[in-house]
C-alpha cells in the first residue's frame, strides 16, 4: 500500500504528536482481547507485479501461497490480477478479480472467485506523515467440490498511516513503516459457509525500497475471525506475511496505495 513520497504535495497540514498517538492507541485497543483466545499462526508469501500503462493507469496483480503452521491442516493459493487508476495524488481506483483455492487435509476443498472494486484515498500527506484509506466491495462466489455453491457480498474499510522514507547509509535505499486497521462486514452472511469469517485486522509493516523498481515488506498481522459464520466460534490469527513488489516499467514517480 505504499508509494514514494514526494517533497512537494498538494496538502501539507501539520499532524500533531497527540493526533498520531491517538491513532496508534486506537490500533492497540482491539488487541486486548487476543490474549484470551487461542491463536492460530499462519504464513503468507506473495509476489506483486505492476506495469504502468500511462502516468495514471497500471495493470498487475499478485500471486501467493498461504497456510497455517501451528496446526497444519490447510493451505491456500491466490491469484489476483488488477487494473489500477490514479486520478490524482489523493485519489485512485482499483478493479480486479481473484481466485482463492483452499485445500484441506481432512475435508473437501473450496474454490472461491472474488472480484473487487476499490476506492482509495490518501490525505493528509506531507513530509512528516501520511494517512491512507480504502473502501473495497467484494462479491464472493464459493464453489465446493461437493454440495451446493454459494455467494455473498463483503464490504471492507481500511484506515492506515505511513511514515516518511528513512535513509540509513545512503539516499537510494530507504526504509519506511506502515500500520493500518481494517474492518469487514459480510452481507447475506447466512447464505455461504467459509472457514474464517474475518471481523477485524490490524497490520504493522516494515518495508525496504531496494531500488526504484523493487521493494519488499514484512507484515505482522493480528486478525480476529469467527469460524464458518458470523455467529461461530471466535478465534484469533497471527499472520506473518512476506511481500515482494516488482515494477517492470515505471512512468510515474508516485503510486496510490494498492493491496
Amino acid at each position: 500500500m505504499a508509494r514514494s513520497r514526494n517533497k512537494t504535495t498538494l496538502l501539507r497540514p501539520r499532524i500533531s504528536s497527540k493526533d498520531l498517538g491517538c491513532f496508534f492507541l486506537l490500533l492497540l485497543i482491539p488487541l486486548t482481547g487476543y490474549s484470551q483466545e487461542e491463536i492460530d499462526n499462519q504464513l503468507w508469501l506473495d509476489y506483486n507485479l505492476r506495469y504502468d500503462l500511462t502516468d495514471r493507469s497500471s495493470i498487475g496483480g499478485d500471486a501467493g501461497i498461504r497456510g497455517a503452521f501451528t496446526n497444519y491442516d490447510w493451505n491456500q493459493i491466490v491469484f489476483r490480477p488488477q487494473y489500477m487508476y490514479r486520478a490524482r495524488t489523493t485519489f485512485g481506483m482499483n478493479a480486479g478479480a481473484g481466485y482463492f483455492g483452499t485445500f484441506f487435509e481432512d475435508t473437501l476443498n473450496l474454490h472461491e472467485f472474488r472480484p473487487n472494486f476499490d476506492l482509495l484515498f490518501r490525505f493528509p500527506d506531507n513530509e512528516y506523515i501520511a494517512f491512507f484509506y480504502r473502501l473495497r466491495l467484494e462479491p464472493r462466489f464459493f464453489f465446493y467440490e461437493q454440495g451446493s455453491n454459494d455467494q455473498n457480498l463483503r464490504v471492507r474499510y481500511l484506515i492506515g498511516v505511513e511514515s516518511p522514507d528513512i535513509f540509513i547509509g545512503g539516499q537510494k535505499r530507504p526504509i519506511y513503516f506502515q500500520a493500518f486497521w481494517e474492518g469487514f462486514n459480510t452481507l447475506f452472511e447466512e447464505s455461504a459457509a467459509e472457514v474464517f469469517v474475518n471481523q477485524t485486522r490490524i497490520t504493522f509493516i516494515f518495508a525496504h525500497r531496494v531500488s526504484r523498481y523493487f521493494r519488499y515488506e514484512f507484515n505482522f498481522v493480528l486478525q480476529r475471525s469467527r469460524l464458518f459464520s458470523e455467529s461461530g466460534l471466535q478465534t484469533g490469527q497471527q499472520l506473518f506475511r512476506f511481500r515482494f513488489f516488482h515494477r517492470v516499467f515505471q512512468r510515474q514517480a508516485t503510486e496510490v496505495p494498492v493491496d
